[in-house]
């Protein structure tokens, strides 16, 4: 994509698309018969730079399970590993628990949920909040989904011309349309459908930023060139996700629903690229990652060491564990075939364990996700650290895995990258003052942008 006229630039403005149309004039949707012939669409032989390595699908159905197409998704996956495939978890939120739909339920994809985009003069809260609309889990056999948020309520996309198929409308593309309105060229909508290819995006600009080898010093050419896994790409962006401050419900209140860490409501939390990656004197974190494969029993060990002598003082270690694993029989209750396990344990200089820290906000190991972070907050300038990844039950004899370590480590990565609008987010105390003042007549702007949302469902 190479435009240059219009009102912003999108995540990965110039990357290359291969399209897939399954739409009708009417809205209504057709698959192909098979799941693979929709995914390897644009994917050639995987091996030339030009081929697609990440896939967006903005689609889905209502079935909560583990179904077949979920199985063929992770299967597809698990044969393609440089893959990574990214499924809008579905806007069905106000029905509650469990309301993420197939194939967003798949264990190795991305599933992507939604949160707020911008504050609302209307009382709407901000972007530290989940859409209410944004579908929640868990899946039908316990799995947290979705596994991460993105901006989703009303950006600005580009409008088809339903007359031209496979054509954008020729509008103007400088008239920025109003809230869940458009304007010749572009349209504002809300759903995941819209978080998903931002999400997708950034994707793509990890890829970019692994092949070209910025991860060394945080420049380009710095390091050696890598070929990343999906479980790799997957990680990076999970092990930056920041949680949230609540749902926004709709509600009239003021009061937000309450969110906890790793819940149904937002998984790992809204992505962050801020948080994901080292480019020097850019961002406040340093990375290290490692990709390999463990055996049924097997351990490996990685010792880290907090280094803020650079300069940096981003106070938390961060270890994010993600493999790619083989598809499960549909309808499976208990769908993790490879049981891997993370742990972080806090050392000191003899070596001796003073604590252990457990991934997904458990007391103990995970046993039922392919995903799994732990994180250590307050940490000080020597602390010293062994992260853990354990093979716990197989059933192969062995599984390839992707762990990222963010913090600390001796780099130039600055304090803090300045004021934004998620660290700016004073939306709910903002709320109350707007609620208290305006009354009755928020209340019927608002319902009236409800009703919208529900309108821009995913299909």
């Amino acid at each position: 994509m190479e435009q240059t006229d219009g009102v912003a630039n999108g995540i990965a403005y110039d990357a290359k698309i291969a399209f897939l149309d399954i739409g009708f004039p009417d809205q209504s949707l057709s698959l192909p018969r098979r799941d693979s012939d929709i995914l390897s669409t644009g994917r050639g032989t995987g091996d030339d730079s030009k081929d697609a390595h990440i896939h967006s699908a903005s689609w889905g159905g209502a079935t909560n399970s583990y179904t077949g197409q979920a199985r063929n998704f992770d299967n597809f996956m698990f044969k393609n590993d440089d893959f990574l495939i990214l499924v809008a978890a579905g806007n069905s939120g106000r029905d509650g628990l469990n309301s993420v739909g197939t194939p967003a339920t798949a264990k190795n994809i991305l599933s992507v949920g939604a949160h707020n985009s911008v504050k609302s003069a209307s009382g709407g809260l901000g972007p530290t909040y989940v859409a209410d609309f944004s579908s929640r889990g868990p899946t039908a056999d316990g799995r947290m989904k979705p596994d991460i948020l993105a901006p989703g309520k009303f950006l600005v996309s580009a409008g088809a011309d339903p007359e031209n198929p496979g054509s954008c409308d020729d509008g103007s593309l400088t008239d920025k349309p109003f809230r869940s309105g458009s304007s010749p060229g572009l349209l504002s909508l809300a759903g995941t459908s819209m978080a998903t290819p931002a999400t997708s995006g950034s994707a793509a600009l990890i890829r970019q930023y692994l092949v070209e080898g910025w991860h060394q010093e945080g420049t380009k050419g710095s390091g050696q060139s890598v070929q990343p896994s999906g479980a790799l790409v997957k990680a990076i962006l999970m092990n930056g996700a920041q949680f949230m401050e609540g749902v926004d419900d709709g509600g009239f209140t003021g009061n937000p629903s309450p969110v906890e860490q790793y819940d149904t409501n937002q998984g790992f939390g809204r992505v962050s690229l801020m948080d994901s990656v080292f480019i020097a004197n850019k961002t406040r974190v340093q990375i290290a990652f490692f990709e390999d494969a463990v055996e049924d029993g097997g351990e490996h060990t990685y010792n880290v060491t907090i280094d803020k002598s650079g300069g940096c003082s981003y106070p938390e270690l961060r270890a994010t564990l993600v493999w790619t694993e083989p598809g499960s029989q549909s309808g499976c209750k208990f769908c993790l075939i490879n049981d891997l396990d993370l742990t972080v344990t806090k050392v000191d200089g003899n070596g001796m364990v003073m604590e252990t820290y457990y991934p997904n906000g458990k007391n103990g190991r995970d046993t039922t996700n392919n995903a799994e972070r732990a994180i250590v907050g307050n940490t000080k300038d020597g602390d010293q650290f062994v992260v853990t990844v354990s093979g716990t039950n197989l059933e192969s004899d062995r599984q390839k895995y992707a762990v990222v370590m963010s913090g600390c480590f001796g780099g130039s990565a600055v304090s803090s990258a300045g004021g934004n609008a998620f660290e700016d987010d004073d939306s709910n105390d903002r709320r109350k003052f707007i609620l208290i003042g305006v009354g009755a007549g928020v209340a019927a702007i608002l319902v009236f942008i409800f009703c919208i949302c529900c309108c821009k469902r995913r299909k």
